[in-house]
């Protein structure tokens, strides 16, 4: 995993022994910051550039400030963490983890809260541009939206073997990375408007109508819904 500084002068990569090593985009090692010796996963940059948050195959998020010093060591999940990210206003970061939960944190090392749907894997976290809400992409072959408050407002289905990972755009879409290496745009406003039992109601408005085996009382199924 490589993360950029904010001013894009300094890029962060963290290794398989989880050290952390920052460099000038010239090409030039200027720090090593030394992990908890397990497997690296993930670094981010704080969007002021002065702390990183790092993620473990074991499930510990490591919080250091820019000069090298660990401020916080958490056991952050129960399996490793594949998802970092970090909100636009900078107060929190967001993690994703094989346990099949994402969690919300502050960086004084606080849990905010914990994001609990996935019945799998959970591999991608990311903030939308506005930082109101958070994408979850799981092996479950699902991407949940939420509110930062935990619920959930809206469950994406794919087509194949889940998704890997999930990113918001600045020009209002989000793109998911399934494990079979597909990519795809959603278009964010659509996704929102969908509504699932519409939906349905509409697929099923000729079965409601014309089915002589239906019982009268199930026509009414979808009665009151647009």
């Amino acid at each position: 995993s490589v993360s950029f500084s904010p001013d894009s002068q300094r890029l962060a990569a963290i290794a398989e022994d989880g050290s952390i090593l920052v460099w000038t985009t010239a090409g030039k090692l200027i720090q090593t910051l030394q992990g908890n010796k397990d497997l690296g996963l993930r670094v981010e940059f704080s969007p002021d550039g002065q702390r990183l948050v790092a993620s473990s195959g074991s499930g510990t998020l490591q919080i250091f400030q820019a000069d090298g010093t660990l401020l916080h060591e958490i056991k952050g999940h129960n399996a490793a963490v594949f998802g970092l990210s970090v909100s636009p206003d900078g107060q929190f970061f967001a993690s994703a983890s094989s346990d099949s939960t994402a969690k919300l944190w502050r960086w004084d090392g606080t849990l905010v809260r914990a994001f609990e749907g996935h019945t799998n894997e959970t591999f991608g976290v990311d903030f939308s541009a506005d930082g109101q809400m958070l994408a979850t992409a799981s092996a479950d072959n699902t991407v949940i939206l939420w509110s930062l408050a935990g619920e959930k407002i809206k469950t994406l289905y794919g087509h194949g073997p889940g998704f890997k990972d999930v990113k918001f755009s600045a020009t209002g879409e989000l793109v998911t990375v399934a494990e079979d290496g597909t990519l795809a745009r959603w278009n964010l406003e659509e996704v929102l408007a969908f509504n699932e039992l519409e939906y349905a109601c509409a697929w099923i408005a000729d079965y409601l109508r014309t089915n002589r085996e239906l019982a009268e009382g199930d026509r009414a199924l979808c009665d009151g819904i647009p």
